[in-house]
């Protein structure tokens, strides 16, 4: 199971239901077939922080939609508990894509969140085959959580 704590600060009025969130995560542990609990971190921020972020960790300085950091550290007292790792989504690039996909905002923070829970789970998409495989994968993951 995936165990997702999310900061919305940034979204104001415009925060989404822990259940939302919660659905996305549950059909996502479901697809990858998890054993045990994993934690992961999600704050929605803007253009300004996620590009000083991508250019400092991935030294491209240029906003982007997702970032995803890998922890993979284990709680000492909970053993079945691995922190996973933390997701940045930049808000206003999810509303430019929603706007040029055509679809809702929900929509595309869920492929967002999706993409980069599957990150966080080592998937890339470095070559096109991987790319391809990576593809499938939150497709079906899409599929599975239909609201």
């Amino acid at each position: 199971m995936i165990l997702l704590a999310v900061n919305q600060d940034y979204l104001k009025e415009k925060k989404l239901a822990k259940a939302w969130f919660e659905e996305i995560t549950q059909a996502t542990s479901g697809c990858l077939n998890l054993k045990k609990n994993y934690f992961v971190s999600l704050a929605f921020i803007d253009q300004k922080k996620i590009k000083m972020l991508n250019n400092k960790y991935r030294l491209k300085n240029q906003v982007t939609d997702v970032l995803a950091f890998s922890y993979q550290e284990t709680d000492q007292e909970a053993p079945d508990r691995t922190y996973l790792g933390e997701i940045f989504i930049c808000y206003p690039q999810a509303e430019k894509q929603a706007l040029e996909h055509r679809q809702p905002v929900e929509e595309e923070i869920k492929t967002l969140l999706i993409h980069g829970l599957l990150h966080l789970f080592g998937h890339d998409h470095a070559t096109e085959a991987d790319h391809r495989k990576m593809k499938k994968l939150e497709d079906k993951i899409r599929k599975i959580n239909l609201n």
